[in-house]
């Protein structure tokens, strides 16, 4: 997180400034809570010219193997698009959108092979239509939500086992007619990232209990000020399902006396994390190290292919540089 969240966008002027410190040490926490759920983080350099850039969510939508980086509809924002495209394009296919289109990927709530997308005040029509383009040919159908009042979309709700967790009086229960719909107090309760062990995460403010799934917490206060949600500070996708030609080259160069799966990287699927994260980070040395720890025998030298296995590695871009203040 850069020390210039101080200067991040708030809908409405603040009695005190942003505490930056603050702000780092809550996102410290977030992300080691995540990394306990079986999140592997792949960590992005911070931003300083970028006062938002911790909030990832919004510049890119990830589903079937595909990332779509968006055009935020704060300008001012614009500017963080292509360290997360260089981040996701390791791993995923890339598509683009460009002018008149806006999106942010806080509009964007995906239930299975639906999308429900918020036209809020950063996204419009153009931008609407980019993510339909992109996602309809891969069997996802794309639905828009008037949002009123709130941010974003899941500034209100957000996903968890397949259920919607929606804020009472905001959007009406019947936009999501063909979901489970759980309501709850406050918007702040509905906000929630699902862990790859099952758990979810939910802010220390939330009034949240849903039974049979473990809910951990974290304190996000100072990050709330700054008009963010928990799933603005990550983008979640199921494993590593972009292999480029060299690395599938590679694996059938390393694989041609043992059986070979059809999907390369994808027999071990896991959750990943993309953000602009303070977390400890692991030097290229040990990343190699716990890589090869694992890595099948026979398989490829684990300089050419960067597999990700749930709560095992932590990838770092960018210079090594001291864990943040706890």
């Amino acid at each position: 997180m850069p020390f210039s969240f101080s200067k991040a966008l708030t809908r409405e002027p603040l009695s005190r400034p942003l505490d930056p410190t603050q702000g780092r040490e809550q996102h410290f926490a977030y992300c080691s809570v995540l990394k306990h759920m079986g999140f592997t983080l792949i960590e992005l350099p911070k931003l300083e010219a970028h006062p938002d850039s911790c909030f990832v969510e919004d510049c890119a939508v990830v589903a079937g193997g595909v990332a779509l980086l968006t055009r935020p509809g704060a300008p001012s924002r614009r500017g963080e698009v292509d360290a997360v495209g260089e981040a996701l394009g390791a791993h995923l296919r890339l598509e683009r959108m460009s002018e008149p289109a806006t999106l942010d990927g806080g509009d964007c709530l995906r239930i299975g092979r639906r999308f429900y997308v918020g036209r809020s005040a950063r996204t419009n029509a153009a931008g609407v239509a980019r993510l339909r383009e992109v996602f309809s040919p891969l069997g996802y159908e794309v639905l828009e939500v008037a949002v009123e009042g709130a941010l974003h979309l899941k500034s209100v709700c957000s996903a968890a086992h397949g259920r919607v967790l929606l804020a009472r009086g905001t959007v009406p229960p019947s936009v999501f007619a063909r979901e489970t719909v759980v309501l709850v107090d406050d918007d702040v309760s509905a906000n929630v990232v699902e862990g790859p062990d099952g758990a979810v995460l939910a802010s220390t403010a939330a009034r949240l209990e849903l039974p049979g799934v473990t809910v951990r917490r974290v304190d996000n206060s100072e990050l709330r000020r700054a008009d963010s949600a928990l799933t603005c500070l990550c983008i979640t996708w199921r494993g590593v399902t972009r292999p480029t030609a060299d690395r599938e080259a590679a694996v059938r160069r390393g694989a041609r006396n043992r059986p070979r799966p059809s999907r390369p990287f994808t027999r071990r699927p896991t959750d990943a994390t993309v953000g602009h994260s303070t977390c400890r980070r692991l030097s290229s040395a040990a990343t190699l190290r716990a890589l090869h720890s694992w890595a099948p025998r026979a398989a490829v030298p684990v300089s050419e292919v960067v597999p990700v296995r749930a709560g095992s590695i932590s990838l770092t871009f960018g210079p090594r540089s001291r864990a943040a203040p706890r």
